[in-house]
């Protein structure tokens, strides 16, 4: 999945397709999934934010992705939600551009 999305992110980037905010973030979604043991749940678009589901293996890992994400200079990620079940922890994050 992740794999897809990058080689798809670049190439909308490359076409000059325009998806906007909700193309840079999608590819912000994709770059975040570079630690082990993260994997993309589901995603959705909406009201100018890209909600973002995480599988990963451990809460070290989903505070590790939440750096990474936070070390986005112009974007916004929000925690939504997590929890465990199953032994994986999910995390739900909302990522929109940030604005100023």
């Amino acid at each position: 999945v992740r794999q897809y999305m990058e080689r798809r992110v670049a190439s909308l980037r490359a076409g000059g397709a325009g998806g906007g905010d909700f193309t840079y973030l999608l590819g912000v979604a994709a770059q975040s999934l570079s630690g082990s043991g993260v994997r993309l749940g589901e995603f959705s678009y909406r009201d100018d934010g890209l909600i973002v589901a995480y599988i990963l293996n451990n809460f070290a890992a989903l505070e590790a992705l939440k750096k990474r994400l936070e070390q986005q200079a112009d974007v916004q990620a929000t925690l939504l939600s997590s929890g465990s079940q199953d032994r994986r922890v999910t995390a739900r994050f909302r990522l929109q551009r940030a604005t100023g």
